[in-house]
């Protein structure tokens, strides 16, 4: 697959160059995420989690290519998680596979 990023993407990784964040961390997230949940606002939105990089990437899946929407860099991320999983907003993904790239 290949690996489109929109520009509020590429914005997000600029801003989060000076804490280590690149390009090859999201694609390392796409391609061995530890979790990946449903975006149930955005039903046509995946998130990958990678917890030991504190890195969330939400894209798309579109024929062929990976769009990455927006890229999140946070300290307390399993607290960010859980609390979009207890409040319903990301779910586990039915019927889709955990690897994208």
């Amino acid at each position: 697959m290949r690996l489109r990023l929109t520009s509020h993407a590429r914005r997000k990784l600029s801003l989060l160059a000076g804490l280590g964040v690149t390009e090859q961390a999201v694609e390392e997230t796409l391609a061995a995420p530890d979790e990946v949940l449903c975006d149930v606002a955005k039903v046509e939105r995946r998130i990958a989690v990678r917890y030991d990089k504190s890195l969330v990437v939400v894209y798309e899946e579109a024929g062929d290519e990976v769009i990455v929407v927006t890229v999140i860099y946070v300290s307390g991320l399993k607290k960010l998680v859980s609390r979009r999983k207890r409040s319903g907003r990301w779910v586990e993904c039915e019927g889709k596979e955990n690897n994208t790239l």
